[in-house]
């Protein structure tokens, strides 16, 4: 009689033992996994809006309804997902926002797991694109073979480069198609050597 009451409560004892490894585990990736996707949902969101333009999203619903829609598609569970907006604005290219989580433990209690709330604001020096142009430069005009090619942004100086040689003739200096070396960069250019 006693090993069968002994047998019973290391049975239970096991039982409680592997819910509340399963409860703590699943506690963890369900934390893991709200923060990781409010993260990169926040970020696809801000770069969608202002950046890639895949889609129109053009106001503050639109920019919260696109955040909604990604959160939803990426959490795998089960849960409730509560959404607290602490900031947004679409012309700024910022979004704040703070997830929480509500669902049911396999012990049949109710878990809440909070978010500490992630800000995403686009960086306006990536969204700027500095305009490039190349200067190139041929020993003689009509040559296929480039002596020297620089790509430029624009309003940068052009550097003029090291005078070229050819037996029997003197370089004399560079002659360019558009515009002169001594004005910014503000075209492609070509420029040829011109020889005594």
């Amino acid at each position: 009689m006693r090993s069968a009451a002994t047998f019973f409560v290391t049975i239970i004892v096991g039982i409680l033992t592997i819910v509340m490894v399963i409860t703590m585990t699943g506690r963890m990736n369900r934390s893991t996994e709200i923060r990781s996707n409010t993260d990169s949902a926040a970020e696809d969101t801000v770069s969608v809006a202002k950046v890639t333009e895949k889609y129109t999203v053009s106001n503050n619903h639109e920019m919260l309804s696109d955040f909604a829609e990604s959160m939803s598609m990426a959490m795998d569970s089960n849960g409730a997902l509560e959404m607290k907006v602490m900031g947004v604005d679409f012309d700024k290219g910022l979004l704040s926002v703070n997830m929480n989580e509500k669902f049911t433990n396999p012990n049949g209690n109710a878990g809440l797991i909070k978010d500490s709330g992630r800000t995403v604001i686009l960086n306006k020096l990536t969204e700027d694109q500095v305009e490039t142009f190349t200067i190139t430069f041929y020993k003689n005009e009509g040559d296929t073979e480039i002596y020297k090619k620089y790509i430029l942004n624009a309003g940068d100086t052009i550097p003029v480069p090291i005078a070229p040689s050819q037996d029997g003739k003197t370089f004399t200096g560079w002659v360019c198609s558009t515009g002169s070396l001594s004005d910014p960069v503000s075209s492609d250019m070509e420029c040829y050597g011109q020889w005594n």
